[in-house]
């Protein structure tokens, strides 16, 4: 009975069911518009690269040399007061210029600028340096290598 009543209202009532039409037009219009496929933004490439210590690698006209490595990051499965860091030792050389020696510090606190080399649309940052060390297993400095991210 109160649905009769409410489309009896509807029926006398020319300006209600302008209103309703209106009001429907405008959600069909705005949820089209959000179904509307949108431009993906362009994806920069990234390239994640592992540099052994000792090795060289080239970055079109760069080359990345990871020297050396001091490691004072508290080993899986001790406590310690510190978290430690690693230091990272990098030459980084441009084709016809004198090689630039870099120190990253990597640490667990501390949100450093891990970058080492940035002109145009390259740029090169350290990410990470494994084997992270662990309690129960010596570790071998021969072993170490960074992550290196590149962005074109």
């Amino acid at each position: 009975m109160q649905r009769r009543a409410i489309f009896a209202v509807f029926k006398r009532n020319e300006t209600m069911r302008l209103y309703i039409f209106t009001l429907l037009l405008f959600f069909n219009y705005a949820f089209a518009k959000a179904q509307e496929e949108q431009t993906p933004a362009p994806v920069t490439p990234v390239i994640t690269t592992k540099i052994p210590l000792g090795k060289t690698v080239i970055f079109e006209n760069v080359a990345v040399e990871f020297t050396s490595v001091s490691d004072s990051r508290c080993p899986k499965g001790t406590q310690c007061i510190w978290a430690g860091q690693a230091e990272v030792i990098v030459l980084v050389k441009e084709k016809g210029e004198d090689a630039v020696v870099k120190e990253i510090i990597l640490s667990p606190t501390k949100a450093l600028d891990k970058t080492i080399y940035t002109y145009g649309d390259l740029s090169i940052e350290v990410i990470d340096v494994k084997p992270y060390p662990d309690a129960t297993v010596p570790t071998i400095k021969e072993n170490y290598y960074i992550l290196v991210k590149s962005t074109l």
